[in-house]
């Protein structure tokens, strides 16, 4: 499956690799990835879309 939509990604997806800059730039769970130090993911999991979609997986 390919797609932006962190809130099916948190909720449905076991391992997730993260496309960017035209190559891979991650590869794991999302937990994994959340944690990441590589900028573009950060500012992905991180940025406001990204806070409120983690959020609403963990309240489940």
């Amino acid at each position: 499956m390919v797609t932006h939509d962190l809130d099916s990604l948190w909720r449905i997806s076991d391992r997730v690799a993260v496309l960017g800059n035209g190559t891979v730039l991650g590869i794991g769970t999302m937990q994994e990835l959340s944690r990441s130090a590589d900028p573009v993911i950060h500012e992905y999991f991180h940025g406001p879309r990204g806070r409120a979609a983690r959020e609403q997986a963990v309240k489940g």
